[in-house]
C-alpha cells in the first residue's frame, strides 16, 4: 500500500538532489520516491523519519553544567 507523505528537505540537500535528478531525466518526486523503495529493498522497512519533537530518547542527556567534581580527569 502506497501513502503520501511530505517531507521537507534542507535547502542544500534539495538543490544536489534536483541536480541529480535533472541529470537522471526525472522529477525531484521520482527520484526521493525510488530512493525510499531502494531503503525498502534493502532493509525490508522504509525508514522512519522523525519531527522534531518526536525524536526517539537514547538515554539522559549529559549535562555540561554539571558541577565538576574535584579529583576526576577532564
Amino acid at each position: 500500500m502506497r501513502e503520501k507523505t511530505n517531507i521537507t528537505l534542507h535547502p542544500e540537500v534539495k538543490k544536489a538532489a534536483q541536480v541529480l535528478a535533472d541529470t537522471q531525466q526525472r522529477s525531484l518526486s521520482e527520484l526521493v520516491e525510488r530512493l525510499l523503495e531502494r531503503e525498502v529493498e534493502r532493509y525490508g522497512q522504509a525508514p522512519r523519519f522523525y519531527m522534531s519533537d518526536q525524536q526517539p530518547s537514547y538515554g539522559q542527556q549529559p549535562s555540561y553544567n554539571a558541577a565538576v567534581v574535584q579529583g576526576q580527569p577532564l
